[in-house]
């Protein structure tokens, strides 16, 4: 396994020899014994990399949302904050939300009004600072581990559009000092890691389409959506693509004021 990344339990069985319900639940056994030694990394349920310490890959957290379920790509607050449009959003909580279920900092910026209340309402929905949230067309799930919060959710077949590859990260690689090397210069390299991220204009109508409640002006300016980072005409088209529903129309057109009024 030590040219893949990360690798599930259906992989292992397929390099060792093929499925068979034997091989799969002696490799699970050995998966937890390596596991509990500290040669492999346990992600989630069936998801593996080799550690570190044994030539095994330093994980990046937005490359591991990326792979929890694939094919999927890095969306929703977690693309908008990677490209620049939202500032870290920790003040925009309370210590307790559950006790709490609205951003009383959301309100204060907005006011004390109807609007300021579903402001802070939709906000309060949003996933929590540090979480790396992933798209796709299967079923959602979440999960935490050293890495971080890691949440899937689901989009329609016709909205798994709209990402492109960035690097998230580049590692300096050095060869065994006691290997032979032919090319001295080739004694190191550099693994950069790729990962499917959301355009921003993007990202933001997966939001419009994955959060409930209604996106009014409120809610742009107690985000402090910055709008200089959205390509406006590339925001209008993919809304034209992905359909200007009602609730689209109304996410669509008061982003426009907002932006306007900036």
């Amino acid at each position: 396994m030590g040219d893949l990344r990360l690798f599930d339990l259906a992989t292992a069985v397929e390099r060792t020899g093929g499925q068979t319900p034997d091989r799969q639940s002696a490799l699970a056994k050995e998966l937890y014994r390596w596991q509990r030694l500290g040669r492999v990394r346990h992600w989630r349920r069936e998801l593996y990399s080799i550690a570190e310490e044994y030539g095994g890959p330093r994980l990046h957290p937005l490359e591991l949302g990326a792979q929890v379920q694939p094919p999927a790509y890095i969306s929703l607050t977690t693309a908008l904050e990677w490209h620049g449009a939202l500032e870290p959003r920790g003040a925009l909580w309370t210590e307790s939300r559950d006790s709490t279920p609205t951003s009383a900092a959301a309100a204060r910026a907005a006011g004390d009004s109807l609007g300021a209340k579903l402001a802070a309402d939709l906000i309060a929905t949003l996933d929590p600072p540090g979480t790396v949230v992933a798209v796709g067309t299967r079923h959602g799930m979440s999960f935490q581990n050293e890495l971080g919060r890691f949440r899937y959710r689901q989009i329609h077949p016709r909205l798994f559009w709209g990402f492109s590859q960035e690097v998230v990260a580049s590692y300096v690689l050095i060869a065994d000092a006691e290997a032979e090397v032919a090319d001295p210069d080739a004694a190191s390299w550099t693994s950069v890691v790729e990962v499917p991220i959301a355009l921003p204009h993007k990202a933001l109508i997966d939001l419009w389409y994955l959060t409930h409640g209604r996106w009014t002006p409120q809610v742009y300016e107690a985000l402090q959506l910055n709008t200089s980072v959205i390509d406006r005409h590339s925001l209008e088209a993919f809304a034209q693509r992905y359909g200007l529903t009602p609730r689209v129309r109304v996410a669509y057109t008061n982003f426009e004021n907002y932006a306007e009024a900036r």
